[in-house]
Protein backbone atom coordinates (compact mmCIF):
# COMPACT_ATOMS: atom_id res chain seq x y z
CA UNK A 1 0.00 0.00 0.00
CA UNK A 2 1.52 3.26 -0.94
CA UNK A 3 2.31 5.43 2.21
CA UNK A 4 -0.31 7.57 2.69
CA UNK A 5 1.19 10.27 4.97
CA UNK A 6 -0.56 13.38 4.32
CA UNK A 7 -4.08 12.59 4.65
CA UNK A 8 -6.39 12.99 7.45
CA UNK A 9 -9.76 11.29 7.82
CA UNK A 10 -12.58 12.68 9.76
CA UNK A 11 -15.67 10.52 10.69
CA UNK A 12 -19.11 11.28 12.01
CA UNK A 13 -19.20 8.31 14.61
CA UNK A 14 -17.21 5.17 15.73
CA UNK A 15 -19.41 3.08 13.22
CA UNK A 16 -18.30 4.84 10.12
CA UNK A 17 -14.93 5.23 11.21
CA UNK A 18 -14.35 1.19 12.53
CA UNK A 19 -13.53 -0.80 9.28
CA UNK A 20 -11.14 2.56 8.18
CA UNK A 21 -9.45 2.64 11.21
CA UNK A 22 -8.60 -1.17 11.33
CA UNK A 23 -7.59 -1.16 7.39
CA UNK A 24 -4.96 1.91 7.74
CA UNK A 25 -4.29 0.70 10.87
CA UNK A 26 -4.57 3.76 12.78
CA UNK A 27 -4.12 4.04 16.70
CA UNK A 28 -5.64 6.17 19.21
CA UNK A 29 -3.61 8.97 20.03
CA UNK A 30 -5.58 11.86 22.04
CA UNK A 31 -8.89 11.33 23.60
CA UNK A 32 -9.13 14.47 25.33
CA UNK A 33 -11.93 16.81 23.43
CA UNK A 34 -12.42 14.38 20.38
CA UNK A 35 -10.89 10.81 19.23
CA UNK A 36 -7.87 11.41 17.34
CA UNK A 37 -6.12 8.48 15.82
CA UNK A 38 -2.63 8.30 13.71
CA UNK A 39 -0.75 5.51 12.25
CA UNK A 40 3.45 5.23 12.25
CA UNK A 41 3.10 6.40 8.82
CA UNK A 42 1.35 10.22 9.99
CA UNK A 43 -1.60 9.48 8.39
CA UNK A 44 -4.84 10.95 11.10
CA UNK A 45 -8.35 10.79 11.44
CA UNK A 46 -10.73 12.29 13.51
CA UNK A 47 -14.13 10.97 15.43
CA UNK A 48 -16.29 14.33 15.34
CA UNK A 49 -19.76 13.26 16.57
CA UNK A 50 -23.05 14.35 14.70
CA UNK A 51 -23.88 17.67 13.30
CA UNK A 52 -22.16 20.81 11.60
CA UNK A 53 -20.77 22.16 14.83
CA UNK A 54 -19.37 19.00 15.73
CA UNK A 55 -17.72 18.51 12.44
CA UNK A 56 -16.66 22.12 12.37
CA UNK A 57 -14.72 21.68 15.90
CA UNK A 58 -13.27 18.71 15.23
CA UNK A 59 -12.17 19.31 11.93
CA UNK A 60 -10.29 22.15 13.33
CA UNK A 61 -8.85 20.53 16.20
CA UNK A 62 -7.36 18.33 13.92
CA UNK A 63 -5.49 20.80 11.98
CA UNK A 64 -4.54 22.75 15.14
CA UNK A 65 -2.47 19.37 15.78
CA UNK A 66 -1.43 18.72 12.35
CA UNK A 67 0.23 22.46 12.42
CA UNK A 68 1.40 21.64 16.05
CA UNK A 69 3.31 18.25 14.93
CA UNK A 70 4.41 19.94 11.30
CA UNK A 71 6.05 22.82 13.03
CA UNK A 72 7.51 21.34 16.16
CA UNK A 73 11.13 23.11 14.74
CA UNK A 74 10.13 26.85 14.42
CA UNK A 75 12.45 27.23 11.63
CA UNK A 76 11.18 23.73 9.47
CA UNK A 77 9.57 25.48 6.42
CA UNK A 78 9.40 22.32 4.84
CA UNK A 79 5.56 21.07 6.27
CA UNK A 80 3.96 19.36 3.79
CA UNK A 81 0.70 20.26 2.18
CA UNK A 82 -2.15 17.28 3.46
CA UNK A 83 -5.61 16.02 2.33
CA UNK A 84 -8.66 15.90 3.82
CA UNK A 85 -11.13 13.38 3.23
CA UNK A 86 -14.59 13.45 5.29
CA UNK A 87 -15.95 9.42 5.15
CA UNK A 88 -19.99 9.18 5.73
CA UNK A 89 -22.83 7.01 5.34
CA UNK A 90 -26.44 9.44 3.60
CA UNK A 91 -29.72 9.11 2.40
CA UNK A 92 -30.45 10.38 -1.11
CA UNK A 93 -33.91 9.74 -3.16
CA UNK A 94 -32.99 7.01 -5.57
CA UNK A 95 -29.68 5.92 -5.66
CA UNK A 96 -29.04 1.63 -4.46
CA UNK A 97 -27.84 1.31 -0.76
CA UNK A 98 -23.69 1.45 -0.97
CA UNK A 99 -23.45 4.01 -3.80
CA UNK A 100 -20.74 6.16 -2.99
CA UNK A 101 -20.62 9.61 -4.13
CA UNK A 102 -18.10 12.54 -4.24
CA UNK A 103 -19.36 16.14 -3.06
CA UNK A 104 -19.20 18.14 -6.07
CA UNK A 105 -21.00 20.89 -4.29
CA UNK A 106 -22.12 21.64 -0.51
CA UNK A 107 -25.04 22.92 0.47
CA UNK A 108 -25.53 23.99 4.63
CA UNK A 109 -29.33 23.82 4.27
CA UNK A 110 -29.80 26.18 7.93
CA UNK A 111 -27.27 28.69 6.67
CA UNK A 112 -28.21 28.59 2.89
CA UNK A 113 -24.31 28.50 2.22
CA UNK A 114 -22.89 26.61 -0.95
CA UNK A 115 -19.36 25.86 -1.41
CA UNK A 116 -18.26 23.66 -4.36
CA UNK A 117 -15.00 21.19 -4.25
CA UNK A 118 -12.40 21.08 -6.82
CA UNK A 119 -13.00 18.10 -8.62
CA UNK A 120 -9.38 16.02 -8.50
CA UNK A 121 -10.43 12.75 -7.66
CA UNK A 122 -11.83 10.07 -10.48
CA UNK A 123 -13.68 6.69 -10.03
CA UNK A 124 -16.88 7.54 -8.52
CA UNK A 125 -20.08 9.54 -9.66
CA UNK A 126 -20.50 13.00 -8.16
CA UNK A 127 -23.67 14.80 -6.46
CA UNK A 128 -24.93 17.67 -4.57
CA UNK A 129 -23.99 17.21 -0.75
CA UNK A 130 -27.14 18.70 1.67
CA UNK A 131 -25.82 19.24 5.08
CA UNK A 132 -29.22 19.16 7.33
CA UNK A 133 -29.47 19.45 11.07
CA UNK A 134 -32.10 16.49 11.44
CA UNK A 135 -32.18 13.15 9.48
CA UNK A 136 -33.87 13.87 6.26
CA UNK A 137 -36.90 11.45 5.52
CA UNK A 138 -38.15 13.08 2.53
CA UNK A 139 -35.44 13.64 -0.28
CA UNK A 140 -37.15 16.54 -1.59
CA UNK A 141 -33.81 16.93 -4.34
CA UNK A 142 -31.63 14.66 -6.59
CA UNK A 143 -28.90 15.00 -3.60
CA UNK A 144 -27.14 13.32 -1.26
CA UNK A 145 -28.43 13.98 2.59
CA UNK A 146 -25.97 14.01 5.58
CA UNK A 147 -25.11 15.79 9.10
CA UNK A 148 -21.47 17.14 8.90
CA UNK A 149 -19.84 17.87 5.27
CA UNK A 150 -20.51 21.67 5.57
CA UNK A 151 -19.31 22.11 8.99
CA UNK A 152 -16.37 19.83 8.12
CA UNK A 153 -15.49 22.22 4.69
CA UNK A 154 -15.54 24.97 6.78
CA UNK A 155 -12.69 23.91 8.93
CA UNK A 156 -10.78 21.98 6.71
CA UNK A 157 -10.44 24.53 3.93
CA UNK A 158 -8.15 26.82 6.83
CA UNK A 159 -5.80 24.35 6.68
CA UNK A 160 -5.06 23.47 2.88
CA UNK A 161 -5.62 23.88 -0.52
CA UNK A 162 -9.26 23.93 -1.58
CA UNK A 163 -8.43 20.85 -4.08
CA UNK A 164 -7.38 18.76 -1.03
CA UNK A 165 -10.42 18.84 1.00
CA UNK A 166 -12.86 15.89 -0.54
CA UNK A 167 -16.42 14.49 0.52
CA UNK A 168 -16.73 10.72 -0.03
CA UNK A 169 -20.48 9.71 1.08
CA UNK A 170 -22.24 6.45 1.19
CA UNK A 171 -25.67 5.46 0.55
CA UNK A 172 -27.34 4.00 3.95
CA UNK A 173 -30.91 4.99 2.89
CA UNK A 174 -33.30 6.22 0.41
CA UNK A 175 -37.01 6.18 -0.17
CA UNK A 176 -37.26 2.42 -0.75
CA UNK A 177 -35.19 1.65 2.68
CA UNK A 178 -36.06 4.31 5.02
CA UNK A 179 -33.32 5.60 7.57
CA UNK A 180 -34.98 3.76 10.46
CA UNK A 181 -33.84 0.71 8.79
CA UNK A 182 -29.50 1.49 9.72
CA UNK A 183 -28.77 -0.16 12.16
CA UNK A 184 -24.79 0.08 13.25
CA UNK A 185 -24.22 -3.34 11.69
CA UNK A 186 -25.27 -1.64 8.34
CA UNK A 187 -23.24 1.26 8.32
CA UNK A 188 -19.86 -1.08 9.84
CA UNK A 189 -20.73 -3.20 6.34
CA UNK A 190 -21.49 -0.49 4.04
CA UNK A 191 -18.34 1.28 4.79
CA UNK A 192 -16.16 -2.03 4.91
CA UNK A 193 -17.77 -2.79 1.50
CA UNK A 194 -16.28 0.74 0.09
CA UNK A 195 -12.91 0.11 1.40
CA UNK A 196 -10.64 0.01 -1.47
CA UNK A 197 -12.72 3.17 -2.88
CA UNK A 198 -11.54 4.71 0.23
CA UNK A 199 -8.07 3.46 -0.50
CA UNK A 200 -8.11 4.95 -3.74
CA UNK A 201 -9.19 8.20 -3.05
CA UNK A 202 -6.52 8.44 -0.31
CA UNK A 203 -3.87 6.86 -2.86
CA UNK A 204 -4.94 9.98 -5.31
CA UNK A 205 -5.19 12.66 -2.98
CA UNK A 206 -1.44 11.90 -1.62
CA UNK A 207 -0.15 11.70 -4.85
CA UNK A 208 -1.50 14.95 -5.42
CA UNK A 209 0.42 16.36 -2.33
CA UNK A 210 3.47 14.74 -3.36
CA UNK A 211 2.76 16.51 -6.64
CA UNK A 212 2.26 20.14 -4.92
CA UNK A 213 5.53 19.72 -2.42
CA UNK A 214 7.45 19.17 -5.52
CA UNK A 215 6.27 22.22 -7.50
CA UNK A 216 6.13 24.41 -4.69
CA UNK A 217 9.42 23.10 -2.42
CA UNK A 218 11.52 26.01 -1.24
CA UNK A 219 15.03 26.54 -2.37
CA UNK A 220 17.66 28.27 -0.19
CA UNK A 221 16.52 31.81 -1.10
CA UNK A 222 13.02 31.06 0.03
CA UNK A 223 13.84 29.54 3.66
CA UNK A 224 16.38 32.47 4.67
CA UNK A 225 13.43 34.87 3.59
CA UNK A 226 11.12 32.95 5.86
CA UNK A 227 14.13 32.74 8.77
CA UNK A 228 14.48 36.43 8.30
CA UNK A 229 10.72 37.06 9.08
CA UNK A 230 10.33 34.74 11.60
CA UNK A 231 13.35 36.45 13.71
CA UNK A 232 11.58 39.75 13.03
CA UNK A 233 7.96 39.49 14.26
CA UNK A 234 6.06 36.60 16.41
CA UNK A 235 3.73 34.18 14.30
CA UNK A 236 1.24 31.46 15.41
CA UNK A 237 1.52 28.14 14.23
CA UNK A 238 -1.08 29.20 11.43
CA UNK A 239 0.36 31.86 10.13
CA UNK A 240 3.99 30.56 10.36
CA UNK A 241 1.71 27.92 7.58
CA UNK A 242 0.42 30.92 6.09
CA UNK A 243 4.00 32.75 5.38
CA UNK A 244 5.20 29.66 3.87
CA UNK A 245 2.18 28.86 1.56
CA UNK A 246 2.93 32.95 1.02
CA UNK A 247 6.54 32.65 -0.07
CA UNK A 248 6.14 29.17 -1.86
CA UNK A 249 3.65 31.05 -4.58
CA UNK A 250 5.76 34.07 -4.92
CA UNK A 251 8.48 31.74 -5.68
CA UNK A 252 6.37 29.94 -8.40
CA UNK A 253 5.66 32.95 -10.44
CA UNK A 254 8.74 34.15 -10.84
CA UNK A 255 8.28 37.36 -8.44
CA UNK A 256 10.93 36.91 -5.51
CA UNK A 257 12.33 39.80 -6.41
CA UNK A 258 9.04 41.50 -5.37
CA UNK A 259 9.08 39.03 -2.48
CA UNK A 260 12.33 40.25 -0.68
CA UNK A 261 11.32 43.50 -0.97
CA UNK A 262 8.04 43.38 1.11
CA UNK A 263 9.82 41.50 3.88
CA UNK A 264 12.59 43.87 3.55
CA UNK A 265 10.04 46.94 4.74
CA UNK A 266 9.00 47.02 8.52
CA UNK A 267 5.54 45.95 9.57
CA UNK A 268 3.64 46.65 12.72
CA UNK A 269 3.36 42.67 13.19
CA UNK A 270 3.26 39.33 11.42
CA UNK A 271 -0.34 39.75 10.13
CA UNK A 272 0.38 43.09 9.01
CA UNK A 273 3.40 40.93 6.82
CA UNK A 274 1.10 38.19 5.99
CA UNK A 275 -1.73 41.33 4.65
CA UNK A 276 0.62 42.52 2.48
CA UNK A 277 2.03 39.77 1.05
CA UNK A 278 -1.35 38.26 0.16
CA UNK A 279 -2.54 41.71 -1.33
CA UNK A 280 0.24 42.18 -3.40
CA UNK A 281 -0.35 38.74 -4.39
CA UNK A 282 -3.82 39.05 -5.67
CA UNK A 283 -3.00 42.38 -8.06
CA UNK A 284 -0.71 40.75 -9.83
Amino acid sequence: MVSLQNVNLVFAHKFEAQAVLDFFSLELVDNKEFKIYQNKNGMQAVITGMGFENAKSATAKLGERTLEVGTQNDLNMQVAARAWLNIGIAGHPEADIGTGFLASKIIHRNSGDTNFTVPVLSGLENATVVTVDKPELVYPENAVYEMEAAGFWVSAIEHTSLEFVQVLKIVSDNKKQSIDTVTKELVVDLIRGKLETISDCCAQLQSLVNEYDKAYSLDVASIEIIKSCLESYHFTVTQKIQLKRLVQRYSAIDLFAQLRKITELTFSSSNELIKELSEHLSRQ
